[in-house]
């Protein structure tokens, strides 16, 4: 029989030896060689570090859920418990020793460090930290942010959905309080001249789009370049979107009736977060998502943003103004849209 035995020492230290089975396989290959839990600290919490709370009925089942998540260096083991004999476990990417300015005073709480007595895989791969390689992706930028609450605006690896494979994602982590995934950046194929039926974005995620016929692209987008992530994964990202471009104005959107990453007709909720055309009397609101033939569609009292991907028919409006609907901004070199989702 396959088991895990656990051993409390004087209250200062909890020795854990895995032995497969009941422990996830990634958890015990990280700690074959034995963890110890030392440092139990009654009546202190550590703050400013949480990666998830989970709820465990002993401190038992707690320090297995920190040996299971990559990052985990400690826990606070929460002394009260609920209706189902459940205790708070916070698990923690930091520990005392290292960030000894947030041990608080609190005595619902009892503190355990980890120690790695094994070759010391784990500690290295956590402080590489989430995203920063294809052999610890983030599910999502907002994932990356809530867990490091980093503010750098770069590239970072997600994998969405444990079938995906890991891949490089452009991470917004400061504007609008950051956690953005850039899902979609595209140009035009005739700029120049807007208002004519050849002119689409371009190029085009592999969203339903029956009617349209420029290029898709399935290779996530990177600052400079254009592409899009599958449109399958964008449901797992998130649902908020982020809409920006350097010739229309900005929105962000929440979902109602209506969707962006669903497929979905219907109502949506925005608002305008910086003004880039610049000479609208009035602007306007997005209030609603409509999928057409040749791709979605924002709409308020007129069309704000027309992801319209066909050159044979229509073209991609990009306009903010109540007044008309031909205000994009002109003479913009290199004119690019974006879409983030978190």
């Amino acid at each position: 029989m396959y088991y895990c035995i656990m051993t409390v020492c004087s209250s200062i230290a909890l020795l854990v030896i895995l032995v497969n089975a009941i422990c996830h396989a990634e958890a015990c290959d990280r700690t074959e060689s034995g963890v110890i839990f030392r440092d139990a600290l009654k009546g202190r919490r550590l703050k400013n570090n949480l990666l998830r709370t989970v709820t465990t009925l002993s401190v038992v089942e707690c320090s297995l859920e920190c040996l299971r998540e990559s990052c985990c260096q400690s826990v606070n083991f929460g002394k009260d418990f609920n209706i189902m004999m459940e205790h708070d476990c916070e698990l923690n990417e930091a520990k005392a020793s290292t960030s000894p300015g947030d041990i608080t005073r609190n005595d619902s709480y009892i503190y355990y460090e980890i120690m790695d007595t094994g070759n010391g895989v784990r500690a290295e791969t956590c402080g590489k930290g989430l995203g920063s390689s294809k052999d610890f992706p983030g599910k999502s930028c907002k994932d990356i942010k809530e867990h490091t609450n980093t503010t750098i605006t770069k590239e970072y690896w997600i994998k969405p959905i444990p079938t995906a494979k890991p891949f490089l994602a452009y991470c917004e982590m400061e504007l609008h309080e950051g956690g953005w995934t850039l899902v979609y950046r595209y140009t035009f194929t005739n700029y120049t001249h807007f208002y004519i039926s050849n002119n689409s974005v371009n190029l085009r995620p592999n969203w339903p789009a029956p009617k349209a016929n420029v290029d898709i692209s399935t290779v996530p987008p990177c600052k400079d370049t254009f592409g899009a992530i599958q449109f399958h994964l964008w449901q797992y990202i998130g649902r908020e979107f982020f809409v920006r471009s350097n010739i229309n104005d900005w929105y962000i959107c929440k979902p109602n009736a209506g969707s962006l990453v669903g497929k979905t007709n219907g109502t949506i909720s925005c608002q305008h977060v910086r003004n880039i055309v610049g000479n609208c009397a009035e602007t306007i609101l997005p209030d609603e998502i409509v999928w057409e033939g040749s791709g979605p569609v924002l709409k308020g009292f007129r069309s704000i943003y027309r992801f319209d991907g066909s050159t044979t028919k229509w073209f991609p409006t990009h306009n903010s103004c109540k007044a008309s609907i031909k205000n994009h901004k002109k003479g913009v070199p290199n004119p690019y849209g974006q879409i983030f989702i978190k």
